[in-house]
């Protein structure tokens, strides 16, 4: 009789203790990948201001390789709606990026990359396991 009750004890702290182990994981991994990709929008944006658009076509090819090799895991881990947001941000820029015909291509692809920068940057910490988000 004695076992049964032990079995209530240890299975939720068994869940706890994984759910924690999980969540942890799942934190440094998007923390690492927003962060290789806010480093390549870096890498992006200083190449258009020294360069000019058409230049940093092969930067934000690599981003988008990024993108396409991240985007699986974190379609799991993240709301889908902010995905869309990324992915639509995406296609802008890309857009911006080919298309130099003239200045005001320029301003769209600066916005659109300071709006990467902050969905990258922004998603991670919206996931973290605090009391904030869990109540």
């Amino acid at each position: 009789m004695k076992k049964h009750y032990y079995y209530l004890i240890i299975l939720p702290v068994v869940i706890t203790i994984l759910i924690i182990i999980l969540s942890v994981c799942t934190q440094r991994y998007l923390y690492a990948t927003s962060n290789e990709m806010a480093m390549q929008l870096e890498k992006i944006e200083s190449t258009i201001k020294s360069k000019g658009l058409p230049a940093a076509s092969g930067d934000f090819d690599k981003l988008n390789d990024m993108w396409g090799k991240h985007k699986t895991l974190w379609t799991i881990l993240l709301n889908h709606r902010e995905i869309d947001t990324i992915d639509n941000s995406m296609r802008k820029l890309s857009v911006y990026i080919n298309d130099d015909t003239s200045n005001f291509n320029r301003l769209l692809a600066d916005a659109e990359l300071a709006s990467l920068k902050q969905l990258y940057t922004h998603l991670p910490e919206g996931e973290m396991l605090t009391l904030s988000n869990l109540f």
